[in-house]
């Protein structure tokens, strides 16, 4: 496991302009590295920018958590699963629902798949073809961070952000 400062030190003799670059670089070397990033930035877009770009397994900001949510943090993830702190979350939150990331059919879909319909009964309901709703079940995961997920991923990650 890794813990990284995203507003690491340059290092531009290895290419390294910051805690990003690292990160990536450790995933290229070392794809089992579970990777912490850690950041006073809280801005929305640079957060999403951070988990799109990075994927980092856990996301903290600086101000944000205490010791005791860094322990939770390393065993949420060394159970498998993503670690966001509450400004973190928040601010994914928002930026998929405020600015259009998934729209309302992208919504509805996740509603359904959380009463454990189908993707052919979604497709009737949402008067859509079952590859369309297969298509933009892949945009929603793209979105949520999930990697290689299924239905049960993107309802228990929309579950964890509340948005069901």
């Amino acid at each position: 496991m890794a813990f990284l400062d995203r507003s690491l030190p340059s290092y531009l003799e290895k290419k390294l302009k910051s805690g990003d670059d690292l990160a990536l670089l450790i995933k290229h070397y070392l794809p089992q590295c579970k990777i912490i990033m850690l950041t006073s930035h809280a801005e929305a877009f640079v957060i999403y920018d951070i988990v799109h770009k990075i994927r980092p397994n856990g996301l903290l900001i600086k101000s944000d958590f205490d010791d005791t949510e860094l322990l939770e943090a390393f065993n949420t993830i060394i159970d498998g699963k993503t670690h966001y702190s509450k400004t973190v979350t928040a601010a994914m939150k928002e930026e998929i629902t405020d600015r259009g990331y998934l729209d309302t059919l992208d919504r509805q879909i996740i509603t359904l798949l959380s009463r454990g319909i189908r993707n052919q009964s979604i497709a009737d309901e949402l008067g859509l073809s079952v590859s369309a709703v297969e298509k933009r079940k892949v945009r929603i995961k793209d979105y949520l961070n999930i990697i290689k997920g299924n239905d049960e991923d993107i309802i228990s990650e929309c579950r964890r952000l509340g948005f069901i």
